[in-house]
């Protein structure tokens, strides 16, 4: 008997928080300068630089987790608080990364990209994010989107980038089924060399940490070469 999957139920879009500010922006206006003015006030930011419905999305940078908050009071107390935690600073514009962002003739805002750093609480990190901007009816910029992303861990190698290392003929497995020594210790277990385990690998291999990866099938790529006729091993 085949497994039962049950289906999420579709969620319309008019139900979903936020929407794409109504704005005219034209083409000559100074991005560049906009946005490096409004990351200077990200690292004391306050519900009178944002919109009413500003949003922001957090990936592991300051929450430790994937999280979006609605709101410009809800917004503003989020950062506050995780603020006085990690203490963010040191924000900085990636030169060139400012534009002017369109979708369809009635909806824009200026958008840029910067990095941080947090200090003073653990893991201390290394974080990028963007920040996009609309006009208000005095001339100045507010924020109306803003996300966070946690790129590195200080003290530890770049996740994306694999540092060169002698090789082995030990440390060259030939197959999958490898005998692990009975007193082995391992930093973390990985369950399934599947799409998923092997870019978990790559990146724990990446931030120095031990691991073992645990898989039923004999080979890896098993689990592909067993479900699809396409897929051979050569």
């Amino acid at each position: 008997m085949g497994s039962y999957v049950q289906r999420k139920q579709a969620v319309p879009l008019e139900t979903l928080k936020g929407a794409l500010p109504e704005v005219v922006i034209l083409k000559d206006v100074d991005h560049a300068s906009a946005v490096r003015s409004a990351i200077e006030k990200l690292e004391s930011l306050d519900a009178t630089v944002l919109t009413d419905g500003a949003l922001w999305r957090d990936l592991w940078a300051l929450t430790g987790t994937s999280r979006t908050f609605y709101g410009s009071n809800t917004v503003s107390s989020a950062w506050k608080e995780l603020a006085d935690k990690h203490h963010p600073q040191n924000f900085r514009f990636i030169p060139d990364s400012s534009l002017v962002m369109r979708v369809g003739p009635d909806h824009a805002w200026i958008q840029g990209r910067f990095t941080f750093e947090t200090c003073g609480s653990m893991p201390e990190v290394l974080g990028s994010g963007f920040i996009g901007l609309v006009p208000t009816g005095d001339g100045s910029w507010r924020v109306w989107l803003l996300s966070t992303v946690l790129e590195q861990i200080k003290g530890h190698p770049n996740c994306d980038t694999l540092e060169s290392e002698p090789e082995t003929e030990s440390a060259i497995p030939k197959t999958l089924c490898l005998e692990i020594p009975e007193f082995s210790t391992f930093d973390c277990v990985i369950v399934g060399a599947g799409m998923a385990g092997l870019s978990v690998a790559g990146r724990l291999k990446a931030l120095g940490v031990s691991y073992v990866i645990l898989e039923q099938n004999d080979h890896i790529g098993d689990n592909w070469i067993n479900r699809y006729d396409s897929a051979q091993r050569e």
